[in-house]
């Protein structure tokens, strides 16, 4: 039943130039581009029964929700707010004719994600994730970063030992934030010592406050 609407959920998406594959592991349909609606799904929408079906998504709870009986009004709704997801046609963009170069492969999404623990992945796995979602344009900022690493590795929320595994996963991926942040590009490592010292010295285990845009 959940199968059913998630592939009536992918059609209507991809009118609207979403692209959307089901997850092999979990019934999760997994919002591959562009990068403004995986964004605004934290990467990913399922079904829910509360009590009745329901197509839920996005970041925070409650998450946003829409009846899974209508799968073109929800896909409408994720994409209300990204005017470039309209057609297929839409996510293309136009660039300055250059001389031809060669390109490293773009990264591809880690296969045997989701439904472990943290622990079991090994520094490898994670790494490859953060690179993935760089390459995507999902990890701009911080909680960007954090947010749909986590939601990519099927967590239910953030702990200091998912928060601590992804940081330093994002270190060895040579993560930086992206030329629209704040920050203008600072470093990481920046970030992590400010966090570090904000710790230490209000004696806290807080994670790193939503306010600060990184």
């Amino acid at each position: 039943m959940d199968l059913k609407h998630l592939l009536q959920l992918r059609a209507a998406l991809a009118v609207r130039g979403v692209q959307a594959d089901l997850d092999p592991f979990e019934a999760f349909l997994i919002i591959r581009s562009p990068a403004e609606v995986a964004i605004t799904t934290s990467g990913y929408v399922q079904v829910l029964r509360c009590p009745d079906l329901r197509f839920s998504w996005g970041k925070g709870l409650p998450r946003v929700s829409h009846s899974a009986e209508d799968a073109d009004g929800a896909a409408w709704e994720i994409t209300k707010r990204d005017s470039k997801a309209t057609t297929p046609s839409a996510t293309m963009t136009t660039s300055t004719p250059q001389e031809p170069s060669v390109t490293s492969p773009r990264p591809q999404r880690p296969p045997r994600l989701g439904s472990r623990a943290i622990t079991t992945y090994s520094s490898e796995e994670l790494v490859a994730l953060i690179r993935w979602l760089i390459s995507e344009g999902r990890a701009t900022t911080y909680d960007d970063l954090v947010d749909n690493a986590i939601a990519e590795l099927r967590l239910p929320g953030r702990t200091s030992r998912r928060v601590q595994a992804i940081e330093e996963a994002a270190i060895l991926a040579d993560w930086k934030a992206g030329t629209n942040s704040t920050t203008h590009g600072a470093q990481y490592s920046d970030v992590l010592q400010w966090a570090q010292r904000l710790r230490f010295e209000l004696d806290t285990s807080d994670e790193i406050p939503e306010q600060v845009v990184y």
